[in-house]
């Protein structure tokens, strides 16, 4: 059957058959189909049932109870109709009591529906509170149930209207304001306090009033206004102790005062605070009885139980009066009340970090702080996934007692913390800096159990920051905590054996920081008694450091370091690759075991986007490199033997530094080779002229210091090569990088690559290889005697005379003494002299010979274009005819011809014209006929330099 032909079918019938039963079949409907329910059938079921339940006293009970119930029901679904036939009042006649029941069950069954409504329900409400106390009005023995009912009525409204605008999005109606209804609730408030609440604990039936009195004021404190709120608050909760007093009802006086101070103690409101202060000793004396009284009666209470939550709110507020209190109720001589006071503290503790602003700021009692951290050790063992998260709210409330503290004290903390490491860690970073003694306990306290320090040690790791070095001061800050608080960790005594496997990774991570050079500015780390020390992100690493290695036991190591002030050199911006150098030294002699995964952790920085990592591992591995090609040409340790498998990929890695934009980052691998030895060239001779010959590419326009650090590496290391070390085309690029040094602007790099070329020269496995070339070049350097700079043209002159097999060493001297008079060289007969020789003795070298000079005659360098025209004319006449068919002669003899015409230089002019004296009529006028003046001028061919 359809629910309102039900209901309606129902109606007819009450007047039949039983009436309780048929409201109750009624009800049953309405409760499980309202939505399907009319509002034509809704208007009829609440009259008659409106109308059953306002009956004369022949109406039974339970029929009465029935009708209230279907209007609850009804008024589910609709609220406005059943509200308005309610309270439809008459202010002079006592209100029924099961009306105001009816109101009060709707209230809490539809609070949404309700609301809208309930500013007009209490205004018409609130006469009747009055009239209750009237002359007219009954005995106060019949006065007392329908005082109860009017309490049950506001309590309900109160507690509906705090619901419904608390809900999570705020009031689902935004008519229905709380500040509205202060005026209302004030008013309802200051009736039942100043004139129906009559405090007398010796009626039994008076005392069951003053509860309920009680619970309504306390449901309505939220609700009032600031004023009325403040001005009553004392006697409110003077009222809740009372009236606990008499009738031990721990539970009404757990929600009352829990209501009360959420109202009072609610922020922004610190003249309530005041008011409430001088009750707050009363208010610890009945929580504690109550507690006390739980201890020995009924099992432990439950965390959500409102006599701990009302203790929490205070000791939230008062924290200084709420732990004096426990500390003087922990002395007690009775049992009872030191259990309850442990139970208050054990609560406490349980609901960190709201309570343990009871031990920093408490009184420094030793008394409170042996049983508080007991308690707290026992709760915490078995809550640790529950804690996780507020780790960092409990370390920030014990932090400030923690200076008061002893050691043993301190210990005890740590270990209740450290029951979630990760979190506590987090927590400790975020501390103040340098740290002070209770928080340098506390990291040693958690590093004294080897497994836990090795988690805390990669932890830590994983936080320091990619580019501490960076303008920025957060990254700055977290690079000291974290070596600050490794330092720490390291100085915990104990074994090495499960510490090594997180060695070698926190040694990389350390080095790579040890650059760092950001201070930290004053308010972020301010000095303590403890620490006045000013807080410097390198000094804290160095100082991180060398605490590791003393933790490895490593002090052969930490006393060669200190022996070669290394430490002092890694924190000075200048000398900081030569300490990585010297550190790298070290770990090689007395870390051998290491060096295998502290490599593994470095290699990626050598190609790192941060230019000093790349440069502090660089320094290290060309460090490490050297050393270890010495160990294993003169074994030293079978520890070190069994390294040599990382070498080959370490040189790999080192080679691609070779060509790095960074200059000091090449710098250092050079200098790293130049400390060869000839054993180690010896045996890695072929990886090592690969670095150099990379590093020598773009030599022409490459930075001066790294092409002087290639030069003077190539020259140490030129002498010591085998012959299967050297390649054809290695061999000839190197001395392509070398003779292009001689158009540099700089003297430096032309003076050294002259004194190269004699090392080369003078090196078997590269002549043997590259002879003719070698050759020419020596011819390219003669054309440089008249260098600008006198250094120049005497690093020419040297390696000339010291050409060792690539030319007749003989010869070339003899034409040097022929052409030199009290110690000056005549260049030009020098010249004309070696390209006779040369015409004559190395006709291979013929085809290199005019290449060179057609080069030369281009130079940008006047004394090198005019000695360039003299060799060429001594080199023209005094070849064979019969070898000038098959030589570039007829392009040289056209460059002489052009530089004749255009040539800027006076000197370099002449020596043209004189050098094509020597060329025979025909010879010039066979070259002239050849259209390929561009081919050999270029860009130049205009006769501009």
């Amino acid at each position: 059957m359809e629910p309102d032909l039900f209901c309606l079918k129902c109606l007819e019938y009450l007047e039949l058959a039983h009436p309780t039963l048929v409201l109750q079949a009624v009800e049953k409907v309405l409760r499980s189909q309202i939505e399907d329910i009319s509002s034509s059938t809704a208007r009829k079921v609440i009259a008659v049932a409106a109308r059953l339940m306002g009956s004369d006293a022949n109406m039974p009970l339970d029929t009465k109870q029935a009708a209230s119930d279907v209007l609850v029901a009804v008024g589910c679904g609709f609220p406005g109709e059943v509200l308005q036939t309610m309270c439809v009042i008459d202010e002079d006649v006592q209100p029924e009591i099961m009306w105001l029941n009816t109101l009060a069950h709707l209230l809490r069954a539809n609070v949404s529906g309700t609301m809208p409504h309930l500013l007009n329900v209490l205004t018409r409400l609130l006469p009747q509170m009055v009239n209750v106390l009237s002359v007219h009005s009954v005995e106060a023995h019949s006065r007392a149930p329908v005082q109860v009912a009017l309490c049950s009525v506001l309590t309900s409204a109160c507690t509906s209207l705090q619901e419904y605008v608390s809900g999570p999005g705020g009031s689902a109606d935004p008519t229905v304001k709380k500040q509205d209804f202060a005026p209302v609730i004030d008013s309802a408030f200051e009736t039942i306090l100043k004139c129906w609440l009559v405090l007398d604990g010796r009626n039994l039936q008076s005392l069951r009033l003053q509860e309920t009195l009680v619970g309504a004021l306390a449901a309505m404190s939220p609700l009032l206004s600031p004023e009325t709120l403040q001005a009553n608050v004392t006697q409110l909760v003077a009222a809740s102790v009372e009236v606990y007093k008499h009738s031990s009802n721990g539970e009404a006086l757990g929600q009352n005062v829990r209501q009360i101070l959420l109202a009072a103690l609610e922020p922004g409101f610190t003249s309530h605070h005041v008011a409430i202060y001088s009750s707050v000793d009363s208010l610890l004396r009945a929580l504690h009885q109550e507690i006390c009284a739980r201890q020995e009666t009924r099992p432990p209470v439950d965390e959500d139980n409102a006599v701990l939550s009302s203790l929490t709110l205070l000791a939230n507020a008062f924290p200084k009066k709420v732990a004096k209190f426990i500390v003087g109720q922990l002395k007690s001589s009775s049992e009872p009340g030191r259990a309850g006071s442990a139970a208050m503290l054990a609560h406490l503790l349980r609901a960190a970090g709201k309570a343990d602003s009871l031990a920093p700021r408490g009184p420094g009692e030793p008394s409170f702080y042996g049983p508080s951290s007991t308690i707290f050790c026992k709760i915490l063992e078995g809550r640790r996934a529950q804690l996780k998260e507020q780790v960092p709210e409990i370390l920030h409330a014990v932090q400030p007692c923690l200076p008061h503290l002893t050691d043993r004290q301190l210990r005890v903390v740590a270990h209740i913390v450290s029951q979630c490491p990760e979190e506590l860690t987090k927590a400790l970073l975020n501390e103040a800096l340098p740290l002070d003694r209770s928080s340098r306990v506390l990291w040693r306290a958690l590093g004294s159990e080897s497994k836990m320090s090795r988690r805390l040690l990669a932890f830590l790791m994983r936080k320091l920051p990619r580019d501490p070095a960076e303008d920025c001061v957060s990254a700055a800050r977290r690079t000291l905590a974290v070596t600050t608080a490794m330092q720490e960790l390291l100085a915990v005594p104990g074994g090495t054996g499960p510490f090594q496997r997180v060695f070698p990774r926190l040694f990389g991570a350390l080095l790579l920081h040890t650059d760092c050079r950001e201070e930290i500015p004053q308010e972020a780390g301010t000095p303590s008694q403890d620490t006045p020390r000013e807080p410097s992100i390198s000094r804290e690493i160095v100082l991180a450091l060398k605490a590791l290695l003393a933790r490895a036991k490593l002090r052969k190591a930490t006393d060669q370091l200190k022996q070669e002030a290394a430490w002092a050199k890694l924190r000075s911006p200048d000398s900081h690759p030569e300490g990585v150098r010297l550190l790298a030294r070290a770990m090689v002699e007395h870390a051998g075991p290491q060096l295998p995964g502290i490599m593994e952790v470095l290699v990626p920085s050598l190609s790192s986007d941060r230019e000093q990592h790349r440069v502090t591992a660089t320094a290290f591995f060309s460090e490490v490199s050297m050393w270890l090609r010495a160990a294993l040409t003169a074994p030293r340790s079978a520890v070190l033997q069994l390294l040599g498998g990382s070498e080959k990929p370490l040189l790999k890695s080192l080679k691609r530094r070779a060509q790095d934009p960074c200059v000091r980052v090449r710098l250092l691998l050079f200098q790293g080779i130049e400390r060869s030895t000839a054993a180690q060239v010896t045996e890695h001779g072929r990886e090592l002229l690969a670095i150099l010959c990379s590093g020598l590419q773009d030599a022409d326009v490459a930075d001066r210091q790294a092409v002087l650090g290639a030069l003077s590496a190539l020259s140490q290391v030129l002498p010591h090569l085998r012959r299967d070390s050297v390649s054809r085309d290695v061999a000839a690029g190197v001395l392509e990088r070398i003779t292009a040094l001689w158009e540099r602007e700089e003297a430096e790099l032309r003076c050294a690559g002259a004194t190269v070329l004699g090392n080369l020269c003078r090196c078997p496995a590269v002549t043997a290889h590259i002879r003719h070339e070698l050759q020419v070049a020596l011819v390219q350097l003669a054309l440089h005697l008249q260098d600008p700079s006198p250094e120049v043209t005497q690093a020419c002159l040297l390696t000339l005379n010291n050409s060792g097999s690539v030319l007749d060493l003989d010869t070339v001297r003899t034409l040097i003494s022929r052409n030199q008079d009290r110690g000056a060289l005549f260049v030009d007969g020098f010249l004309e002299d070696l390209a006779a020789v040369l015409a004559s003795d190395f006709p291979e070298a013929l085809d290199g010979a005019f290449s060179c000079v057609l080069d030369c005659l281009n130079s940008r360098s006047p004394a090198v274009r005019a000695n360039a025209a003299v060799f060429t004319g001594s080199l023209i006449n005094n070849t064979p005819q019969a070898h000038l068919g098959r030589r570039r002669w007829q392009e040289v003899v056209r460059a002489l011809m052009r530089a004749e015409q255009v040539e800027s230089d006076a000197l370099a002019k002449s020596c043209a014209a004189r050098a094509l004296e020597n060329c025979s009529a025909s010879q010039r006028q066979s070259a002239a006929t050849q259209p390929v003046w561009k081919r050999f001028f270029g860009p130049r061919g205009d006769g501009r330099r």
